[in-house]
């Protein structure tokens, strides 16, 4: 006997949550159009190196690929080739319009905001020169404090060109940089 107004309630408390989130602001994706400057079939490859404090390397790549585009969703297939060159992968679909969270601006998506220091640079990578914003910012990893700096380039499908990871007071690095930009 309890189930209709239990059914009842649950729709009076979520129409105003709906009609919240229908009237949200929102903003062209950074992501998104980023794809949308490259044609379809684009591919984008990152290599990954880490170095371990016994001076141990590993390597892995990532190629991402641009499967199609609309008015409404970029679809990106991800490669990841780990260093014993198993390949996984996975499908992003990037959408056009992303819902800004209270106290984001438009024009600050894609900006880390919690970043301690930030700089332009110009990067050569992938035999090309880059117009880059770079952003400084850290984390949390189980060993200590992560270091991470970021360079990002409209100029690349999915924005970032390199990133570099230190753990604070332990001698390793992680490094992904852009190696090739393959357009079709």
């Amino acid at each position: 006997m309890n189930m209709p107004r239990l059914v009842i309630a649950s729709v009076v408390l979520s129409g105003p949550l709906l009609a919240t989130a229908s009237q949200a602001q929102t903003a062209e994706s950074p992501v998104y159009q980023s794809w949308a400057r490259v044609p379809v079939g684009t591919r984008m490859i990152q290599k990954t190196v880490s170095v371990g404090s016994d001076g141990s390397r590993q390597e892995s790549r990532t190629i991402q690929v641009l499967q199609s585009i609309d008015d409404e969703v970029a679809t990106v297939e991800q490669i990841y080739v780990d260093p014993q060159g198993e390949e996984f992968t996975q499908v992003f679909r990037h959408r056009r319009r992303v819902v800004l969270l209270p106290g984001v601006k438009a024009e600050n998506l894609g900006i880390p905001p919690n970043a301690s220091d930030s700089g332009a640079e110009t990067l050569e990578l992938a035999g090309r020169a880059f117009e880059t914003r770079w952003y400084d910012t850290t984390g949390q990893a189980e060993a200590g404090t992560m270091l991470i700096r970021t360079w990002y380039s409209k100029q690349v499908p999915g924005l970032i060109v390199k990133s570099l990871t230190r753990i604070e007071g332990f001698p390793s690095t992680t490094t992904n940089e852009l190696v090739d930009l393959i357009l079709p």
